[in-house]
C-alpha cells in the first residue's frame, strides 16, 4: 500500500506554456454562457438516422431527465455550480456523399469536412455567433459522425479534439470568423454502455471528456507506462 508519486520532473500542460513563454487562452470559456456548433455529418454507406439531429439536441442541451443521466449542458453546468451554460446549434445532418472509406486514409479527412460543411451552410447560418470572445474563431465544432467508431486500428474513426491549423485560414473564413479547435467523435459514443451497467438513453461521456480539452484540460490517462507510474485517473 506504499503510495506512488508522479515524478517531480513530470511538466503540466501550464508548465510548458511558462517555459516557452506562452500564453494560455482554452478555446472555450469556461464560464457565462458558451455557444458551440455541433455537426452531424454522415456518409454514402452510413446514412444517418432520421431523427439524428433531434437526438443530438437532446443530448447536448437537454436536461438530466432527457437522458438518464446529464446531457452536456446539464453536466457542465452543475460541475462548474452554475457558472458554465453551454448553448449552441445543432446543424441539419451534411451529407459528404462519399463513402466512409474514402476518409479512413485521408490524413486531411476531418479538415475537409469541416471546410466544406462550412462552406455548405454559410448562407443559412452566422458562424460569428459562435465566436464567444470575438477573438475571430469560431470556438468549438462538434464533428458527430454516422460511422461507428474503429477500435481496432489507428485511424480517424475515434474521438480526438484538434485544432483546425491552415496556413492560408481566408480560404476558410465565413462571417469574419475561422474554424479553431473541433472535436471529432462517433454517434455510436452516445450509446455504449456505461461501466456501471445502468442503462441510459444517452451516454455522453466521450463528449464529456472531450469538452474537457476544449476547455484547456489535458488528458490524465497514462501515455507512457514505463515512465512513472502505471495507470490513470
Amino acid at each position: 500500500n506504499t503510495p506512488i508519486y508522479v515524478p517531480n520532473n513530470t511538466e503540466t500542460l501550464f508548465d510548458v506554456c511558462n517555459r516557452d513563454n506562452a500564453k494560455f487562452n482554452p478555446p472555450l470559456g469556461s464560464t457565462g454562457e458558451q455557444k458551440i456548433l455541433v455537426l452531424p455529418v454522415d456518409f454514402t454507406n452510413y446514412p444517418a438516422p432520421d431523427n439524428m439531429t433531434e437526438v443530438l439536441n437532446t443530448s447536448f442541451f437537454g436536461s438530466s431527465a432527457d437522458t438518464g443521466w446529464e446531457s452536456l449542458r446539464s453536466y457542465y453546468y452543475k460541475s462548474s455550480y452554475g457558472k458554465l451554460n453551454i448553448t449552441g446549434t445543432v446543424l441539419p445532418v451534411y451529407h459528404t456523399n462519399y463513402r466512409a472509406s474514402y476518409y479512413t486514409n485521408n490524413e486531411q479527412a476531418d479538415y475537409e469536412i469541416i471546410k466544406n460543411a462550412l462552406a455548405y451552410y454559410d448562407q443559412q447560418y452566422d458562424f460569428s455567433e459562435y465566436d464567444n470572445n470575438n477573438d475571430g474563431l469560431i470556438d468549438a465544432i462538434y464533428i458527430v459522425y454516422s460511422r461507428e467508431p474503429d477500435y481496432e486500428n489507428d485511424n480517424i474513426w475515434w474521438a480526438y479534439t484538434y485544432e483546425y491549423y491552415q496556413e492560408d485560414y481566408s480560404l476558410i473564413k465565413h462571417d469574419n470568423v475561422m474554424p479553431s479547435f473541433y472535436t471529432f467523435c462517433s454517434y455510436e459514443f452516445l450509446f455504449e454502455e456505461v461501466s456501471s451497467g445502468k442503462p441510459l438513453k444517452y451516454n455522453m461521456e466521450t463528449f464529456i471528456h472531450e469538452t474537457g480539452h476544449v476547455l484547456g484540460i489535458d488528458d490524465y490517462y497514462d501515455y507512457d507506462p514505463s515512465y512513472g507510474p502505471s495507470g490513470c485517473i
